[in-house]
């Protein structure tokens, strides 16, 4: 990618400007990485919402509320960190799932089975989403502890 942009830009600006606007950007990311270890965030996370696209940060940011919500409702340590851990291999596996399910799809559009559409957009989805959530709040959240 480096090479065919600074092929693109030295046949228009020259090779002073891809260098320059690389640098600028490396300090601007040091001094907001400066800032986030100030403010004592999380800096990969923040990373993270830079760089990943809004449909994916948002499933991050539900996790999140998720996890933080079990952790408020679990009194016992015990019983807090083994619902946290559960949610762990939880999101994990839902993670490569969602991986798994990608790969087929790409595979079902390049060999012409499925055409890429746009996207219907009905509240059919939001209520979909809204019942798998329970379906993985109620168990973590009826965990106990084994002794």
């Amino acid at each position: 990618m480096w090479v065919a942009t600074s092929q693109l830009d030295r046949n228009v600006n020259g090779w002073h400007y891809v260098w320059a606007f690389a640098w600028i950007m490396v300090i601007v990311g040091a001094m907001l990485g400066i800032v986030c270890w100030l403010l004592k965030l999380p800096i990969m996370t923040v990373a993270l919402g830079f760089y990943l696209p809004m449909a994916t940060t948002s499933v991050i940011l539900v996790g999140a509320l998720l996890r933080l919500l079990v952790e408020k409702l679990s009194k016992d340590e015990a019983v807090k960190k083994q619902r946290v851990d559960s949610g762990v291999s939880l999101a994990s596996g839902l993670i490569a799932g969602g991986s798994l399910i990608g790969l087929i799809g790409i595979g079902l559009q390049v060999s012409g089975i499925l055409t890429p559409g746009q996207p219907s957009g009905n509240g059919k989805a939001f209520g979909l989403l809204v019942l798998m959530g329970l379906a993985m709040a109620v168990p973590l959240l009826r965990k106990r502890a084994v002794k």
